[in-house]
């Protein structure tokens, strides 16, 4: 059977409740054939943990920020960076 390869969407790396669902998400298929990406629409301030633990679970964090929710630069780069992953799974959670 082939790697899933999964991308969770999440409008920030602030914590909250499903941010706390990323590290059980994490957690749970590790050491299963998932691949798991996360992609924060906004940067994450240094002292903000999340990210670190995160990799620490085998998840792959990317951040593609831009200075508006719908920006169509961002989009293009979602857009190319889903194409080039081959992703099979993709989930959002926004406020």
């Amino acid at each position: 059977m082939e790697e899933l390869s999964v991308v969770q969407l999440i409008d920030s790396l602030h914590w909250g409740g499903a941010q706390k669902l990323l590290l059980t998400l994490a957690e749970a298929i590790r050491g299963h054939d998932v691949r798991l990406t996360i992609i924060s629409l906004r940067e994450h301030r240094p002292d903000v943990s999340l990210p670190t633990e995160l990799a620490a679970r085998g998840a792959h964090v990317e951040v593609m920020s831009a200075p508006h929710l719908f920006d169509v630069h961002r989009f293009e780069r979602l857009t190319h960076y889903l194409r080039q992953a081959r992703v099979d799974v993709l989930h959002f959670s926004f406020r």
